[in-house]
């Protein structure tokens, strides 16, 4: 039996850094079209040895596509100057895809994130924007903030993908288990940021926005992050992740109001588990998603942890009438993580209301 080889990643000649001490903080390797940028684990890359690559980079003027990956433990907390990671891009006038990831345990900082918005700023011809803060990157509002308005100049932009993550870990301490969040919590400020961004990419198709549990966003955040989406007409694909994120039935109804706007949309993929969505917000909610007239494609995530998010028969019920009215739906899935078990009798609500949809070819009921 022949054994399946992987694909090699050729590294770059014309990228040569011309001294070993470069070979140990970057690789520079050659992914299908794309540049792909690594500072290595551990590494730090200091101002004067940034500038001296970048002119290496800056010298092929042919580089559309660059994925920088930042690995673990890059520490930019300790010194400012190792936050200069990101001006080795900075002048890559071309540049058309970018996909940015800072892996978990770089503590990116106030610092950091400052000097990576204003990296993303400088490209105002990108299509496609791929951001990813992993865990323990330590944001913050302010944080979150500079990051969320840095691709406002990017006017032309088509794809923008855009993951904050959040982290819990545990600490035993004399048979007590406490749990610690440490890491990004963009909070209220961090969401107003990203929509005001958002209110000038007009020509966005596809958006995928993933601000994990316990960013703090509440309800202010997702009224703003709905208002920028609201702008978003052009939309055939949303991914909105945005559980356990404090947000209340106002928050929940502008997101549901935002998708009035989208008749384009084919795609819409939404997780509001563990939040506070209440009545107005469940029918708010289905009264966005019934505009969606060309919808293919709907995955709904509501649960419930206790009294969050907590919904009455009668409201899913009304969310089946809605489903039922997008007549072009063939694929749903609806998830309905409940931990008191007192919503198992209304799977048939929704079951009997979508069951008639004229197109619909596969319907996933979860309940846990």
């Amino acid at each position: 039996m022949g054994c399946i080889q992987k694909k090699k990643r050729r590294s770059l000649n014309i990228y040569e850094l011309a001294d070993k001490k470069a070979e140990q903080i970057l690789q520079i390797t050659k992914v299908e079209k794309a540049t792909q940028i690594k500072i290595l684990e551990g590494s730090y890359l200091k101002i004067e040895q940034a500038q001296k690559y970048r002119n290496n980079l800056n010298a092929n003027k042919n580089i559309f596509e660059i994925i920088l990956i930042a690995e673990s433990n890059t520490n930019y907390e300790e010194d400012k100057n190792q936050c200069s990671l990101f001006t080795l891009i900075a002048d890559i006038d071309n540049l058309q895809k970018l996909k940015l990831e800072t892996q978990t345990n770089n503590k990116l900082g106030l610092e950091g994130s400052k000097n990576l918005g204003h990296s993303i700023m400088q490209f105002s011809n990108l299509k496609h924007l791929i951001i990813k803060i992993m865990d323990i990157n330590l944001l913050g509002s302010q944080g979150g903030n500079y990051i969320g308005e840095s691709f406002q100049n990017c006017k032309h932009l088509e794809e923008l993908e855009y993951t904050i993550n959040q982290y819990l870990f545990f600490k035993f301490i004399f048979l007590q288990v406490i749990f610690i969040f440490s890491g990004n919590k963009i909070a209220v400020q961090g969401g107003q940021a990203l929509s005001k961004s958002m209110l000038k990419c007009k020509q966005l198709t596809k958006v995928k926005l993933v601000i994990e549990s316990d960013n703090e966003l509440e309800s202010e955040g997702a009224i703003a992050i709905g208002q920028g989406l609201k702008n978003c007409s052009n939309l055939i694909d949303l991914n909105l992740e945005i559980g356990k994120n404090d947000i209340g039935p106002e928050g929940i109804s502008q997101i549901g109001i935002s998708l009035q706007s989208m008749k384009n949309l084919l795609s819409l993929d939404i997780n509001i588990q563990n939040n506070k969505m209440q009545e107005t917000g469940a029918i708010k909610l289905s009264e966005g998603i019934k505009t969606l007239n060309n919808l293919l494609s709907l995955k709904l995530c509501i649960g419930q942890l206790g009294q969050l998010n907590y919904v009455k028969q009668e409201s899913l019920a009304f969310l089946g009438i809605s489903l039922n009215q997008l007549k072009n739906l063939q694929y749903c899935l609806v998830s309905l993580i409940n931990h008191e078990n007192n919503l198992f009798n209304d799977q048939s609500k929704l079951q009997n209301q979508i069951k008639h949809s004229p197109k619909l070819t596969q319907f996933y009921m979860y309940l846990s």
